[in-house]
């Protein structure tokens, strides 16, 4: 009959059930390399920039293109083709209660949209609320 105080003192049995530090370390770096490269097929397969989130990640990055310090310049609308990824096309619309401004093509009937609120150079020293709308298709 053996005691526990047997396992304590290095029997053969003290050892069953534990791994070498090493190895125990290369088996989590297997796993996490082999959930890592998981990760990275199911986001190539299903995460598409067709997604419902490309008219906001447009629009932030639109914003951000023709803003300077967080006031939106109209005269640089020109500059958020730069922003588009590939394959998208996109007309930005900024409209407040006395101005207009538009760049980009028509849209179609079926682009999906994209809106928030945002201050307006006007001109010098002046700024007015509006609000900026993008349409982005392919």
């Amino acid at each position: 009959m053996r005691r526990s105080s047997d396992e304590q003192h290095g029997t053969p049995d003290s050892r069953r059930g534990q791994v070498e530090p090493l190895a125990a370390i290369a088996a989590v770096l297997a796993i996490a390399a082999a959930l890592t490269l998981y990760a990275g097929v199911v986001t190539d397969l299903f995460g598409k920039s067709d997604s419902r989130e490309t008219p906001d990640l447009i629009l932030d990055r639109s914003v951000e293109a023709v803003a300077d310090v967080g006031v939106v310049d109209p005269s640089r609308l020109d500059r958020i083709h730069e922003t588009l990824p590939d394959g998208w096309r996109a007309n930005v619309t900024i409209r407040g209660t006395d101005h207009w401004f538009a760049a980009g093509p028509r849209p179609p009937t079926n682009a999906r949209t994209a809106k928030k609120r945002i201050s307006v150079r006007l001109g010098p020293g002046r700024v007015a609320p509006g609000q900026f709308r993008v349409a982005v298709w392919r």
